[in-house]
């Protein structure tokens, strides 16, 4: 069984990509990206064996800890998943039980990260690329947060609208008849005003720092993606209601990121906007735009808004595992004496050193 852990600039980085369906947030820009935005190193562990294959993006930031390390390392370190539902993604040849190839690469890949130095692990499983859950709890643990929303695009245009909550179709046809405007801005030029209301935006819902992402972060964001990312606005006499960016990758739509104006006038503009691009995304031969789900995956009035487009649901879970065991617990002594904290179970915070 062949292990390594590759960089972004590698080029077995994409040809493997090519094989099995992923979404954006396996790419090496945005790996990168993410990785530059929290302060870590970008890379990817690949694992093979004959047919078999295991891909797994991550994000390694260093930890402090005291005392000896594991003889021969100089430096401990954890990982974490880029922001969103960067799974591990997998494939497996006829002759080989898929079972066993996955017991048998996550067991290596556990090897192989506390060999680097890799104290744990915290991965946000994506709510539609399905990889077994009974070989990732067999392997560390298993969080349900919630459920996220998301669109079937295979049905047809009639489906989808009698799918809406009939209140928003009421609502969606009064913008249209009030002549409210919905374009994808494809030079990007209207990116400043975006940035401006994203940030108004996450003022009025009391968003964590972790959510406003800098100026810079959005024009790297594009460059990273390129054509798999777009910006969505909804317009009403030379004003920009609602904004939207949207991600396009192996038929998989992502309503990533978005904004609206806080005028009341525009309170609804969202909703005409993600019925363009439900119909904009089936159009251009996508099977599934994934909404999302609320704040912190709960149950909350952002949910219900999505619900309002869709009856479809998938569970979203995070699969947390302890690498080095040794690294792991002088990390978590060194938190426990700053703090005079103790540190709860690993279905809580975790890794728990990093709990703010």
């Amino acid at each position: 069984m062949l292990v390594d852990v590759i960089k972004p600039d590698s080029e077995r980085w994409m040809k493997i990509l090519a094989k099995m369906r992923h979404d954006f947030y396996h790419l090496p820009g945005y790996v990168t990206l993410e990785a530059e935005r929290i302060g870590g190193e970008a890379c990817a562990v690949l694992i093979e064996d004959g047919g078999g294959v295991l891909f797994l993006p991550l994000i390694l930031r260093p930890i402090e800890v005291e005392g000896e390390l594991v003889p021969g390392l100089d430096k401990a370190r954890d990982a974490v998943s880029p922001y969103g539902y960067p799974c591990p993604l997998f494939m497996t040849s006829d002759e080989r039980p898929a079972d066993e190839f996955l017991d048998a690469a996550l067991q290596s890949l556990t090897q192989k990260l506390s060999d680097e130095g890799v104290a744990a692990g915290f991965f946000r499983l994506h709510p539609l690329l399905e990889f077994p859950r009974e070989n990732l709890q067999r392997h560390g643990t298993l969080v349900h947060h919630g459920q996220t929303v998301w669109i079937d695009l295979t049905v047809a245009e009639e489906e989808l609208w009698q799918h809406t909550r009939k209140t928003y179709r009421n609502l969606i046809r009064r913008l249209k008849r009030d002549d409210f405007r919905v374009r994808l801005d494809d030079a990007w030029s209207s990116l400043p005003r975006f940035i401006e209301i994203y940030y108004q935006t996450m003022a009025i819902v009391k968003a964590e720092d972790y959510y406003y992402f800098s100026q810079d972060y959005f024009e790297k964001l594009r460059r990273a993606l390129g054509p798999r990312i777009s910006l969505c606005l909804v317009e009403k006499d030379g004003r920009i209601g609602a904004a939207g960016l949207f991600t396009e990758c192996s038929g998989i739509v992502q309503y990533h990121l978005s904004c609206s104006d806080p005028d009341d006038f525009f309170k609804d503009a969202t909703k005409l906007m993600l019925d363009f691009i439900r119909s904009w995304a089936k159009m251009r031969g996508n099977k599934y735009f994934h909404l999302g789900g609320g704040v912190g995956s709960q149950k909350d009035s952002l949910f219900f808004f999505k619900s309002g487009f869709s009856d479809l649901k998938s569970d979203f879970y995070s699969w947390r595992v302890i690498f080095n065991q040794q690294i792991y617990e002088a990390a978590v002594r060194n938190w426990e004496k700053k703090t005079g904290q103790k540190v709860g179970s690993i279905e809580e915070y975790f890794p728990p050193y990093r709990k703010p």
